[in-house]
């Protein structure tokens, strides 16, 4: 019991210094002044100590304000800077520099209440935190909570670091791009911070120390015993120094446990057994400190100590005593905004919105949240700002104890739900120049409690300067989830939950503030082996290629080209062009990896043809998705897919002469690895020779650039190469301009109770294993030389490839003694030219019209026919049935006839499958004659253009 004895008397010593030693292991020194001061458990510390450690030590330090500092093995740290002022905390600054070796830290107050002047050092890196646990050394320096800011000492480089990353410093001084750190790596950087070893050094030491040991089994036994004892009673009083400040309330079971998070449970057996100056009670605490500590001052200090550690327990609650049945610290984020749609210069005064991000003067906002059994907790320190005011800084704090939350288990997500109505309300309060504005958030929880979202969807109201606002608000938070941890071989798919969003035009005037749920639902898909993400529109038929999104590790961005035009009359009519460039992050959350959490940022350029005039306007956005936990798939991941196929064009020229080029051509070639996601392919549509009208595209994607993604077969898409895809009009050649052009594959679909879908009845979507894959493209050309001429690829254009049936399986089947009937069912995309409107509708694909295909090949038999075959499909505002007919079928493909009421067409397409005939694809064109309907006898002919793919029943 001495050694407990001693462990109180160090806890129930006030902190008369700056920190104190709470816990040391092997040689350890500090150098004072010149001189040099043994370090021992209790030693105060002083500021400008230099803490060094030898190769068998370890030291764990804890200041004023609760930082906790552990200086690993053969480890140097200077206390350059310290100041913890309670009366003044704004006054408070830390400055640690770690000049040598391995250290973590877990910030305490100073850290949360004026955390831009806590900075710590290595020789190469400056460190600025935001609420942090950091493990590093000179090498590398990783973030396991909240969030850093890193910068090089010697080339100025920073780079901002998330919890579950790590930055490294490079050879020539710059930091590496932050990336999640693995668990290896991680615990690499733990072990650092262990002692080392110490080993005997001839066999009779051995003998003599295995004697020993055998000997004094049952005094080791109750050294371990007191050990296990001072572990607990360092962990209480941690738990408990947390406690009782309210900036840290929150934090108290993570910081105690993150104090043990990387090191051995038994350190403290362990170290008694190693260091022998344990064994000498007046030599682990000062002397200046304890003072002698004869027979009766023990017995009197015992009982003064027992009282006191009393006290700390009847001050605390029941929950903060007991070990919590859960604990979770969380990350999140949260965006909100109130736009009035009123005169504009009230508007300007008014609106505003608040996110977690750096405000425009280099603060920092800051988002922590954490569950200790049902009781959430929500620090949050974020910037508001308005368009014509100065930012400023809003504190929020909310506790809530639900009536039950859910156990996290892995595996044990199943689903999510609305608890608003089962606890107490959330209520939120903000005021604008003009109004206060309150409400109750709604709250939606995983069934393990991990997951949390709280969100105001606002209607419009009206203000007291006329016209009306709005507000609305979305808060997102959870339990990281680790890439590490998510199995390699599988494919993640996730639906859209919610997103909120607010809208700046360039002047920085707020113009807009919308949150949408569960409306137009579109999904995420996650290679978890290639960390490749995409989204998926549900209705992809309303926007086809007019976006790509690709996103690696926690990063997004995405591409956005829209037209507005139509063609009529062979002559274009182009109304404006929207372009968009989105960067963002992307957060996995849960034990399962059960949620997205998406914050991303917009930039939109619209350009209006007929007044000249290009607006711009900026959006953010914060959102989540829920994974759908039976739409997990193995992922593909190796081999490599070699494609061939169809490609279509409805490109429109804006120039003299109109050009148009709408065609499709069998020159599409694709190369797909799986194991890296590389994707590059070529494809060539050439109309006419004289004059020449004729675009080529070449596509060369990888995972690693952001220019490819690469989910399975039937999800990827690709960037085109701008250096070598171009449009020759005449004697002009046009260049392909920067994220434009790109390619993107769509789910397959499925007949279900003979219908064609995308989407089973949850929404969920279909693909099937059938060799072969479809989808749409865009791209824009210009001319630097000639300003007003540009062209550009419809976003409804599509394609269509697979994996070729060999010739060598086509001619057993086509040559064989028997006829056979290989019936296939599928689905058509592509587009009408409605020549009534001259607009260019997309054929509908999501149910609400018949869309289907349905061939029946007879082959073999010495008779190979295309027979009972139909192609039905429609647009906004054209319908077309038609029969379908072969004119040839060979071992490398057929063509075909489409025929209907006052229809006629040509399709060419090919057999997909290796190994044997799995789907069939191709291209078509057809025309639709209304010239009877029109009216003065207009003649009105309908022109029809797209893929379609159908798999083998």
């Amino acid at each position: 019991m001495k050694y407990l004895l001693l462990f109180l008397l160090f806890l129930s010593s006030s902190f008369a210094n700056i920190a104190k030693v709470s816990a040391v292991v092997g040689d350890a020194r500090i150098e004072r002044a010149n001189k040099n001061i043994v370090v021992k458990i209790g030693i105060s510390l002083l500021e400008k100590d230099i803490i060094h450690t030898a190769k068998n030590a370890k030291v764990q330090l804890i200041f004023k304000d609760d930082t906790i500092v552990t200086l690993g093995k053969n480890s140097a740290l200077n206390i350059d800077t310290y100041l913890y002022d309670i009366k003044n905390p704004k006054n408070s600054k830390t400055n640690l520099n770690f000049f040598k070796g391995a250290f973590k830290t877990i910030t305490g107050k100073i850290g949360k209440i004026n955390r831009e002047k806590f900075k710590l050092k290595t020789k190469s890196a400056s460190i600025g935190i935001r609420g942090t646990i950091i493990l590093g050394n000179q090498e590398v320096i990783a973030c396991t909570q909240g969030g850093i800011s890193v910068e090089s000492i010697g080339t100025g480089t920073k780079v901002e670091v998330n919890a579950n990353e790590l930055t490294t410093v490079q050879e020539n001084g710059d930091l590496s791009a932050p990336e999640e750190y693995t668990q290896d790596s991680i615990n690499k950087l733990s072990s650092e911070l262990e002692p080392e070893e110490e080993t005997s050094t001839n066999s009779q030491e051995e003998s003599d120390n295995t004697e020993s040991n055998t000997s004094n089994s049952s005094e080791e036994s109750e050294q371990t015993e007191e050990s296990d004892e001072i572990e607990e009673t360092e962990q209480e009083e941690n738990s408990t120094v947390q406690e009782n400040s309210e900036d840290t309330e929150t934090s108290t079971q993570e910081d105690t446990a993150s104090i043990d998070d990387q090191e051995n449970s038994n350190e403290s057996t362990e170290s008694l057994e190693k260091d022998s100056s344990l064994d000498n009670s007046s030599s682990n605490v000062s002397s200046n400190d304890v003072g002698d500590l004869s027979t009766s001052s023990v017995s009197e200090q015992t009982s003064d100590i027992t009282e006191t550690a009393q006290d700390i327990v009847d001050d605390s609650s029941e929950n903060e005593i007991e070990q919590p049945r859960v604990s979770l610290s969380f990350v999140g984020k949260s965006l909100g905004a109130y736009v009035e749609n009123s005169d504009s210069s009230t508007r300007d005064a008014n609106s505003f919105n608040f996110q977690d991000n750096t405000n425009a003067s280099g603060e920092i906002g800051v988002f922590r949240a954490t569950r200790v059994d049902n009781k959430i907790t929500i620090d949050e320190r974020f910037s508001r700002l308005s368009y014509d005011s100065d930012n400023t800084f809003v504190k929020k704090d909310i506790k809530r104890t639900f009536s039950s939350l859910g156990t996290p288990s892995k595996g044990g997500y199943t689903g999510h739900s609305d608890l608003t109505s089962s606890t107490d309300a959330i209520p939120f309060s903000y005021t604008s120049n003009a109004s206060t504005i309150t409400g109750n958030y709604k709250i939606e929880v995983d069934n393990m409690g991990e997951i949390f979202i709280l969100y105001y969807d606002g209607n419009p109201f009206n203000v007291s300067s006329g016209g009306s606002a709005e507000y609305n608000e979305l808060i997102v938070f959870g339990k990281n989830g680790l890439l590490s941890e998510q199995d390699k071989t599988k494919i993640y798919v996730y639906k859209d939950f919610i997103n909120m969003s607010f809208q700046k035009d360039s002047a920085g005037k707020y113009t807009e503030s919308s949150l949408d749920k569960n409306t137009d639902a579109g999904f995420e898909y996650f290679n978890a082996k290639l960390k490749s993400l995409t989204h998926l529109n549900k209705n992809f038929h309303k926007s086809g290629a007019e976006e790509f999104i690709v996103g690696k590790n926690n990063s997004v961005k995405s591409y956005r080209n829209k037209y507005n035009f139509n063609y009529k009359n062979s002559s274009l009519n182009l109304s404006s062009y929207v372009s968009a460039n989105t960067n963002g992050s992307i957060k996995l959350l849960g034990t399962d990896i059960q949620a997205i959490n998406y914050y991303i940022t917009s930039s939109e350029s619209k350009k209006d043809f007929s007044s000249s005039v290009t607006t711009s306007n900026t959006t953010r956005t914060n959102g989540a998705s829920f994974l759908l936990k039976d739409k997990i798939s193995d992922a593909k991941t190796s081999g490599t897919l070699t494609h061939s196929g169809f490609i279509n064009s409805n490109a429109f020229g804006r120039d003299s002469s109109n050009t148009t080029l709408i065609k499709s051509s069998n020159n599409l070639t694709l190369t797909i690895s799986r194991g890296k996601g590389d994707i590059s392919g070529s494809a060539t549509i050439d109309a006419q020779t004289s004059p020449e009208n004729k675009i080529t595209m070449t596509f060369n994607g990888k995972i690693t650039n952001n220019t490819s993604y690469y989910i399975n077969d039937d999800i990827f898409g690709v960037m085109a190469d701008t250096s070598n895809s171009n449009y020759k009009v005449e004697d002009n050649e046009y260049n392909l301009d920067s994220n434009t052009g790109y390619l993107i594959a769509v789910p397959d679909g499925a007949f279900i109770d003979n219908e064609f879908k995308l989407f089973d009845s949850d929404d969920n979507p279909l693909t099937s294993d059938d060799d072969s894959s479809w989808g749409y493209w865009t791209a824009k050309f210009s001319k630097s030389s000639l300003n007003s001429n540009e062209y550009f690829v419809s976003p409804f254009s599509t394609w269509v490839s697979g994996i070729q049936t060999s010739t060598s399986i086509m001619d057993d089947v086509l040559d064989a003694t028997s006829n056979t009937r290989y019936s296939f069912e599928g689905a058509v995309i592509g587009t009408v030219l409605n020549a009534s409107s001259g607009n260019l509708e997309s054929i509908i694909t999501d149910g609400s019209a018949v869309n289907s295909v349905k061939m029946n090949f007879d082959l073999g038999g010495g008779s190979n026919s295309l027979t009972s075959s139909t192609m039905n499909f429609s647009s906004a505002n054209t319908q077309w049935n038609m029969n379908v007919n072969s004119t040839e079928i060979s071992n490398t493909g057929f063509t075909g006839s489409l025929s209907g009421t006052n229809i006629t067409g040509s399709l060419e397409g090919k057999f997909y499958g290796s190994g044997s005939i799995k789907s069939v694809g191709g291209s078509f064109n057809s025309s639709l004659d209304a010239s009877g309907s029109a009216e003065n006898g207009v003649s009105t002919i309908h022109k029809a253009q797209g893929v379609f793919k159908a798999v083998k029943k």
